[in-house]
Formats: C-alpha cells, structure tokens, sequence
C-alpha cells in the first residue's frame, strides 16, 4: 500500500480501560489506509540509542478502511499586507497560536490561568482573604523549611546559590491586601500567581528487581502513573479527575495520603 497524505484528530485527550474514543480522518487520495493499536516502547532520536521501537496490539479496529477528503470550515481569520517575505521563491514560516474556546458554554476570548482562576474562586466560592491566606501561608512555611535545612540533602549548590530565592520573607497580609486585582472586577492579584523560576532534577527511577539486585534502599515507591485532561477553559481542574482516578487504581483513599503536592 502506497503512502498518502492523511490528518487526523482524536475526540478526547485520554481515556480509561473500557471507555470510547474516535478518530476523525482525512485523505486528499482516494486510497484507502491501514489502522493498528501499537505500543510505543522507544522514540529516542539519539543515533547511538535504541531508536523507535512499537510492538502491535491486536484490536477488533485493526485493518483497511476507504478514505476520503473530509472538508474543514474556516473559521476567524486575518488579512496581512503583501511583504516581500512570502516570495513564492523564497521561503517562509508561519506561526499562529490557537486558543481552545467552547461557542455554546463560554464567551469567545483569549484564555489564561488568570481567568481560569477567577472561575474557580467563584464556583468553589473561595474569597480573596482565603486565597492570600493560603499564599502567605506557602511562603512562610517554604521559609521555615529552608530555615530548618529540610532540603540540605536535596539540593547541590549552583554558582553559590544554596536555597530557593523565590520565597518571600517581606511580605504580609496586609501587603497582600493592598495589590489591585489583574483584571478588573476579578480577585486574583499578583500575590496569587507562580513566580517565574529556573531549576532541575534528577531522579533515579529503578523497578523492584534491580531495587533488590543492586540492594538500594528506596525514598519513595510509585503506586500510580496515569495522563487525565479536563476541560481547556477551566484548565487548572484537572487534577481533581486525576487524584479521583489515581486513588481508584491504586487502591487507595484520600485520608490514606498524608501530604499533596500540586505543580
């Protein structure tokens, strides 16, 4: 079968076992095309590495289907004065940033966390004072730890720099209070956002075989790795389905977690 050129997209982000997806296809050839469920095991573009490696999963989907030339309706669009960078001759990029919006549920607009964080301060009904309170409360306590030297052990000194700069020790409720909100009318402010910051890890994740033949003590075990998406607009609700699934593959309750940590 001859290659042809096709596009296509998946209705959803993830899914679970048991649970649906579609995929839209199109094909500017009349040829038809060959669908699989594969594994990807490798995708390591170093030329000394492994390379790509799939394995076939058999699936009731798998085979040759017909395709066709599935027309996509443009929507909004801009118009740009002739410049001589789109010489036919010559060539050219071009980059367009699409934002997700929803026309039946939410106005069209340009999306951010600011937005999406003022509409779960208002549907979970959490005020201004609560959330500076938990924003001081993060500063203080990262304060005391760095004080403690809780994190000593973890982290290795880089052109002098032996702590996290991005706490803030000046800063107060009331400081807080003074700040005007991002947009207005809204309640997020500038005290409520993540700091910009630079830094690194590295982790060294083993299975239980090689924990036992190389006789390492481990600092933590990993109970559950899963991928969950939520809606675009809300943006920041996705780890509520995520926990919500973790803890029903692994077996486990909220109340059986003793600290959480959210990035």
């Amino acid at each position: 079968m001859d290659e042809i050129p096709i596009i296509g997209y998946a209705d959803r982000f993830s899914l679970a076992p048991g649970e649906k997806i579609n995929f839209k296809i199109s094909s500017t050839s009349n040829d038809p095309y060959r669908a699989k469920l594969i594994r990807v095991i490798s995708v390591d573009p170093n030329p000394e590495g492994p390379g790509l490696i799939e394995e076939d999963i058999e699936s009731d989907f798998s085979g040759v289907y017909p395709s066709r030339r599935q027309t996509t309706n443009l929507g909004s669009y801009v118009r740009v004065p002739s410049n001589n960078s789109f010489n036919p001759s010559g060539g050219f990029t071009l980059g367009a940033t699409i934002w997700p919006t929803k026309i039946t549920i939410h106005d069209q607009c340009i999306i951010s966390q600011f937005n999406s964080a003022h509409m779960i301060a208002e549907k979970w009904n959490i005020s201004r004072e609560e959330m500076e309170l938990f924003a001081f409360n993060s500063h203080q306590k990262a304060i005391s730890a760095i004080e403690s030297g809780i994190f000593k052990n973890e982290i290795i000194p880089v052109n002098g720099l032996l702590d996290d700069e991005t706490p803030r020790r000046d800063t107060s409720l009331e400081r807080m209070s003074t700040l005007e909100p991002l947009i207005e009318g809204h309640s997020i402010t500038a005290a409520l956002s993540s700091q910009n910051a630079d830094g690194a890890a590295c982790l060294l994740i083993v299975s239980e075989e090689i924990l036992k033949e190389h006789n390492l003590e481990p600092l933590v075990k990993v109970s559950h790795i899963s991928v969950r998406a939520d809606d675009p607009i809300w943006m920041l609700t996705a780890p509520i389905p995520a926990t919500k699934y973790a803890l029903k593959k692994s077996g486990m309750d909220l109340s059986d977690i003793d600290i959480v940590e959210i990035n």
